[in-house]
């Protein structure tokens, strides 16, 4: 079938995206078989547009279903969490807190300030992730502090939200040159993993596997200075971590790492023919039906418009390049606006989630 177009703001209705940075998120919950496109709206509010094949596309205000909720600037990040069948949306509030709307089929949406529920948290000086760790049941909210670099706000049931500043506990890296930062664990060897860009102008990470260690990866795999990692994700294919960087060549480059070989670097728009060179923002993801790893980012074509382009990978073939707005037919993308990318179980499809230069949110999707 392929590559296919949609756009979800006509479909669903509701507010239209703002210019905010890192103002998209994507997400889909098991609990009910859902796909979830979270987003700052043009009114300061944090908007949902959700999927289900019974209803379809649906839009929903959750500033206003959340009570007590306060203004978003953006920065927005989202999880959903198998413990007590959650989901999460993460954003930088006007305020200088980091704040939380959480939803739960008993209680509906619910609004939570986590910087004042994590005694001792400085606000944040940047963009924050979030994700969830299977090994202790826990979530992690990881941002830029200020003024000491990584900071770490995780819950558990037992003990509320609490704070942890990853660089002191690390002993590294040097403060970030970026706002953003990328969080996701590994369940290999059952560690998590903070990957930021550093004032030393490398990519850094953070992992614990029981204490905080700091890493330098651009040494330790001989890449390229980086222009700031913005995807991260683990293979189960053949076990291996990625880290996907840019470059000042216009190149899109990975870190990654198994325990036989430890961190390895691979010129992915070298190794992908006929690829042309990234212009703005990138995201990465597995998929599990056809075992395949895919990076999608933005190319310039003009002014203020991006094409959306795709190299994806198979151990049978290697690295190859579709451009995938020019197959589905969207429209461009606006140039450094937020890319998403997920996958979704209950009808093995892809998924990339981007703003189009008409200020409507569009989709395109994959199936076989």
């Amino acid at each position: 079938m392929g590559w296919h177009h949609n756009d979800l703001t006509a479909a669903a209705g509701g507010t239209e995206i703002s210019n905010a940075f890192n103002n998209l998120v994507g997400y889909t919950w098991d609990v009910d078989q859902t796909q979830h496109v979270a987003y700052h709206g043009t009114d300061g509010h944090v908007h949902e547009l959700w999927f289900h094949h019974g209803s379809g596309w649906n839009h929903n205000d959750l500033t206003t279903a959340a009570p007590g909720s306060v203004a978003a600037r953006g920065g927005l990040t989202g999880y959903t969490w198998d413990v007590d069948q959650t989901q999460h949306v993460v954003y930088h509030g006007f305020d200088g807190h980091l704040h939380e709307l959480w939803f739960h089929h008993g209680s509906g949406w619910n609004h939570n300030d986590l910087t004042t529920a994590a005694p001792g948290s400085p606000g944040p000086g940047g963009l924050p992730a979030g994700y969830t760790w299977d090994v202790d049941q826990t979530q992690h909210v990881v941002y830029m502090g200020s003024p000491h670099g990584v900071d770490e706000l995780w819950f558990h049931h037992g003990n509320g939200w609490r704070h942890n500043n990853l660089t002191r506990a690390a002993g590294g890296p040097p403060n970030s040159s970026s706002q953003r930062l990328v969080g996701y664990t590994w369940d290999v060897d059952k560690t998590q993993h903070v990957v930021s860009g550093g004032s030393n102008n490398h990519v850094n990470e953070l992992w614990f596997n029981g204490q905080w260690h700091y890493n330098d990866l651009t040494v330790a795999a001989g890449g390229p200075i980086p222009t700031g990692p913005e995807a991260a994700y683990t293979w189960d294919v053949d076990q291996t971590q990625h880290v996907v960087h840019g470059s000042s060549d216009g190149h899109l480059h990975e870190l990654w790492f198994h325990h036989g070989n430890g961190w390895n670097h691979n010129d992915l728009t070298t190794a992908a023919a006929g690829s042309p060179p990234r212009g703005g923002r990138f995201t990465g993801y597995t998929w599990d039906v056809d075992q395949t790893q895919h990076v999608v980012y933005q190319t310039h074509t003009g002014g203020d418009q991006s094409g959306v382009h795709e190299l994806w990978f198979h151990h049978g073939n290697g690295w190859n390049h579709n451009d995938i707005r020019d197959e589905a037919g969207g429209p461009h993308a606006l140039l450094g606006s937020h890319l998403v990318g997920y996958t979704w179980d209950v009808d093995q499809t892809q998924h990339v989630v981007y703003r189009g230069t008409d200020g409507h949110i569009h989709e395109l999707w994959f199936h076989h």
